[in-house]
């Protein structure tokens, strides 16, 4: 760490933006459907999607000074209380520059797939039809990082630091947060086209900068079959079929080090290493439906089920933080998560549009995704030296998630009528952890009104703390949290509709901690949301 007055700075203050930042998507979309008979129905579908995200410059500044800090932790109920002792924070005077940065990204994912179905009707005893289909798709994935452009004038005096023009943050700037505007507000803020200035002048540039921590490509390829059986009798319905997935992933990554390693990035050696993964797997499912009476019904259902992994978690790049020597990033043997799925459903219709059920479930999850963090060698482009980094990254482990949901619905009079339900989930993985996302309780309260051209409804949602993800090698919480939402919509024609909908009217805030709430990580106000929408149809 580079030093003012014998101690390290108490103050590292970044100033990043994105000017030309973009992204852009498409799709095309063909389906296809032909009745050769009367009893035999085949659907087919052919698409092709492309993303694509760019960040050509990145113009970053990193400044840093203070003799001395002393702080207050509020927990979740305010900011903390923060002061510096003889450091202005409103203006650049007396401050170093830490570290300069202009990095490009430049990252796009597409795939290509095609399915086709075909449905029998049979009617034959309890054999009402048989359903086949195979489904195809290729995905690629690949994020570049060609240049994270470093800083070659580097200095611990206030005379290497861009021009500055007097700018401030407003006075009111975190005036919407708990806490806020007691010691935030007021600082110094330099204008982009001075950091841009800056940065050219200062950073080098070159094959040199190749970050190839951040680089890596995914190629999946999934091939899927399935068959499956509608059956039926006197008061009771379901099926039962199987479907086989066949998985190739490869996934190519540059990893520190090797034999022969690449030599040309300021970033360390590296070699670019390709893991081929092939997943084969058998997955039988069933449902039943029991009418036990005229109004009530049982429902059982049992399953195999896979999810691949996200493309960015498999890919094997590294995003450092220098000043602790953390990072995070990704698996390329991860593999996908997988179980058994069972649930068993009593629903009670006690009247039109009305209903009473509970439901219990339970999953197996033989191959879950959790994070843990491991060590590494990595260059330090802060000190210019390698360290040793703690990393954050994506494992698999075994999961259980049990739980019971209770819902009812009740039709009201002239068109109004309430739907809620209230779910209690217990999720542990095999080594005690919490599940990621996963909260013990949720309950949402819906009050709609349906009537004639207009509808509209009324919302609550609320979920307890859960476990959200790891960052620099600790758990992140996000506390309890509930949103009030509301949408109303309006036929002005037979094929022209006006929709307005409201998000987050009691303007709740996003509150994430660490190993309890008097550890807190991050305050989010994310305000009100409103949405004017129309819809024509032809």
């Amino acid at each position: 760490w580079p030093t003012q007055a014998g101690a390290p700075p108490s103050i590292v203050y970044d100033q990043i933006m994105r000017p030309d930042a973009a992204a852009q998507s498409s799709f095309i979309n063909l389906d296809g459907k032909w009745d050769p008979t009367s009893d035999l129905t085949i659907d087919g579908q052919l698409g092709f999607t492309y993303g694509e995200g760019k960040t050509p410059s990145q113009p970053a500044y990193e400044y840093y000074g203070g003799n001395g800090v002393s702080y207050q932790l509020n927990g979740l109920s305010s900011l903390a209380t923060v002061q510096f002792p003889g450091t202005a924070t409103n203006n650049p005077a007396g401050y170093g520059v830490s570290w300069a940065w202009n990095d490009i990204l430049h990252s796009i994912d597409k795939e290509t797939y095609g399915k086709l179905d075909a449905t029998l009707r049979v009617d034959d005893g309890a054999l009402e039809a048989l359903k086949m289909g195979v489904r195809f798709a290729h995905h690629q994935h690949n994020t570049m990082w060609p240049q994270d452009q470093g800083l070659a004038c580097f200095s611990g005096a206030p005379a290497c630091v861009p021009a500055y023009n007097g700018g401030q943050y407003p006075s009111n700037y975190q005036s919407t947060l708990p806490g806020g505007g007691a010691w935030a507000n007021n600082i110094f803020r330099n204008s982009e086209s001075a950091i841009e200035a800056f940065d050219a002048t200062n950073l080098s540039t070159g094959p040199s900068r190749y970050y190839w921590l951040g680089t890596f490509n995914v190629a999946e390829n999934d091939f899927s079959a399935y068959l499956m059986a509608d059956v039926g009798g006197d008061r009771w319905s379901g099926n039962f079929g199987v479907r086989v997935v066949n998985t190739l992933e490869e996934v190519l990554t540059n990893v520190a080090g090797g034999a022969n390693p690449v030599t040309t990035s300021a970033f360390g050696p590296f070699t670019p290493t390709e893991v081929d993964n092939r997943y084969f797997n058998v997955l039988p499912s069933a449902n039943l439906k029991f009418d036990l009476t005229k109004r009530l019904v049982a429902r059982f259902a049992a399953a195999e089920t896979i999810a691949m992994p996200d493309y960015s978690t498999l890919g094997g790049g590294i995003n450092l933080t220098d000043t602790n020597l953390t990072g995070r990033g990704g698996n390329p043997n991860l593999q996908p998560i997988k179980g058994a799925v069972y649930s068993t459903d009593l629903e009670y219709y006690y009247g039109p549009e009305s209903m009473a059920e509970v439901k219990l479930f339970d999953m197996d999850l033989s191959s879950y995704v959790d994070f843990g963090t491991s060590t590494g060698t990595y260059y330090n482009a802060t000190t210019k030296q390698f360290a040793q980094f703690s990393i954050t990254s994506p494992f698999n482990t075994p999961a259980q998630i049990r739980g019971v949901v209770l819902a009812w619905d009740q039709a009201l009079p002239y068109g109004f009528g309430l739907n809620t339900n209230v779910t209690y989930t217990d999720g542990s993985t095999s080594d005690g952890n919490p599940v990621l996302d996963s909260s013990k309780y949720t309950y949402n309260i819906m009050g709609y009104y349906q009537r004639g051209p207009i509808s509209a409804n009324l919302d609550y949602n609320y979920r307890s703390h859960y476990y959200a993800a790891v960052a620099e090698g600790s758990p992140q919480n996000v506390a309890n949290a509930g949103f009030l939402n509301m949408q109303v919509s309006y036929n002005v024609l037979h094929n022209l509709s006006l929709t307005f909908s409201a998000r987050n009217l009691t303007d709740e805030l996003i509150k994430e901690y660490g190993q309890n709430l008097s550890q807190p990580v991050a305050i989010y106000n994310n305000g009100r949301q409103y949405y004017l929408t129309a819809e024509y149809k032809f």
